[in-house]
């Protein structure tokens, strides 16, 4: 293990700390972190399996179900759609 490496809790009791501190209610975890920064960081480039790597997940099927880049391509369809 590098002397750099953030543990898993370690990294949680922050990000939790930096959100109280931010004022933001709620609950706020993992499952949030991966819904916000999996996608940033591919539409900002990254790869899927890099993401599911720094996302500590086993399956990038998971991964892909937090990638939501063609998530505006299909409301844009559904948009134009007449009822």
């Amino acid at each position: 293990m590098s002397a750099d490496r953030l543990l898993e809790r370690n990294a949680l009791d922050m990000i939790k700390r930096r959100v109280k501190k931010a004022g933001v209610p709620g609950w706020f975890g993992n499952r949030v972190c991966r819904a916000t920064g999996i996608p940033r960081f591919v539409e900002t480039g990254g790869g899927l399996e890099e993401a599911t790597n720094l996302a500590n997940l086993e399956d990038m099927r998971t991964t892909r179900i937090y990638d939501q880049r063609d998530w505006a391509i299909r409301r844009t369809s559904v948009e134009r759609m007449v009822y």
